[in-house]
């Protein structure tokens, strides 16, 4: 990884990357990684949590 990537990721530019290519970065640094699914409380309602 080049100083023009780190520092991408640092400033938290996350569309430069897949999902798929983060979550490598965080199994390299022995990060725990999950992703939890569930309906929403209200019917018509729609949530997204980033964490």
């Amino acid at each position: 990884m080049k100083q023009p990537e780190i520092s991408r990721l640092k400033r938290g530019k996350l569309r430069y990357y897949s999902v798929e290519r983060l979550m490598r970065f965080l199994e390299r640094l022995n990060c725990e990684v999950s992703i939890h699914i569930n309906w929403p409380e209200n019917k018509g309602a729609t949530r997204v949590i980033a964490i």
